[in-house]
């Protein structure tokens, strides 16, 4: 599709001018092929996605707004990774380490 290398090379195109696998993916969703997603081309469960990455509240995503939230969600997965998936420092949801006081049964 035109459109979608159109917008990749408006990001920049990713690493090596590549698109990344998720920006291909989220650009699957851009319907009228504009090289933008709007909130009638998400799925509902994406609003999150349209609020947060929609940088100069145009109400569109374009490919450098969605390139920048691709790498966004990409260092907080690493980031969860090195602390563990219970999050930093190993220590469940509510503070407790694992394995402590609880026997490692959650908060």
């Amino acid at each position: 599709d035109a459109s979608l290398g159109a917008g990749a090379g408006a990001a920049g195109g990713g690493i090596g001018g590549e698109e990344s696998q998720p920006f291909k993916r989220f650009m699957q969703y851009d319907k009228n092929g504009d090289g933008k997603l709007s909130a009638d081309e998400l799925p509902p469960q994406m609003a999150g996605l349209l609020r947060n990455a929609d940088l100069n509240h145009d109400g569109f995503i374009d490919a450098r707004e969605l390139e920048l939230a691709v790498k966004q969600m990409g260092d907080r997965m690493k980031a969860g990774m090195i602390g563990g998936q219970q999050g930093p420092g190993g220590r469940m949801p509510g503070g407790n380490p694992i394995g402590g006081a609880n026997g490692g049964k959650g908060p």
